[in-house]
């Protein structure tokens, strides 16, 4: 079965390894109040280990995310688990996983040697991501920018995150094809190649407008 139409399968069964391997009961977040318009989903990602706070509770919600770390709470959202380690996976799911990371290693390992500050860590993840068609070889292209002085670790903005939602909601295509604008007052701020994504996010209620009609897609 091919690795990328291995679809709902794949995400149930994961998925419930994730739970079963993390879920230890309702986490407590120390830098979040309950009250916090996002308190409820930061708890659900927190219980199922897709997002991992410190030691004290912390979650550090203001902080951004470079593409190493979106990149590892995707994958973990959409199914992805260490099959060396997990429990309750079958062991068709554990050897696609596994062939789907070879197929994937000389591709990965071209841009360690591109960059010296590529996170091998996060390497299986980016492998799921390949493989299940959520991120793309052109994607890894975003992950560094290497400049004379150095190398930095780009952070992901909401329109960029947009991209990655749409492909895991499977609906790339619809959005592509049915959107070029957007209709957000800040719509000439927002790079053109990301606005199908954005304006499908808000057409499901995904994605909502500011007080002043703003998607704030660069922040």
């Amino acid at each position: 079965m091919n690795f990328r139409k291995f679809g709902k399968y794949i995400c149930t069964v994961a998925l419930a390894a994730v739970m079963s391997v993390t879920t230890m009961g309702a986490v407590t977040i120390s830098d979040v109040s309950n009250s916090h318009w996002a308190y409820s989903a930061i708890t659900d990602l927190a219980d199922r280990g897709i997002m991992v706070l410190t030691s004290n509770g912390q979650f550090y919600p203001n902080q951004t995310m470079s593409y190493f770390e979106v990149a590892d709470v995707i994958a973990k959202a959409s199914g992805y688990v260490d099959v060396d380690i997990a429990t309750n996976i079958t062991d068709t799911f554990k050897a696609q996983v596994k062939k789907n990371y070879e197929n994937q290693k000389a591709t990965l390992a071209s841009y360690a040697a591109k960059y010296s500050t590529w996170n091998k860590a996060y390497d299986q993840q980016i492998a799921y991501l390949l493989g299940r068609g959520y991120m793309t070889k052109s994607d890894l292209d975003k992950f560094i920018t290497k400049t004379a002085q150095g190398e930095t670790k780009n952070t992901v903005t909401k329109e960029q995150l947009a991209v990655y939602i749409v492909r895991l909601l499977e609906r790339e295509k619809t959005a592509t094809s049915t959107y070029k604008t957007t209709t957000f007052k800040d719509d000439s701020q927002l790079t053109a190649a990301y606005k199908p994504y954005v304006e499908y996010l808000k057409t499901v209620g995904i994605i909502n407008p500011d007080s002043a009609g703003k998607a704030n897609g660069t922040m």
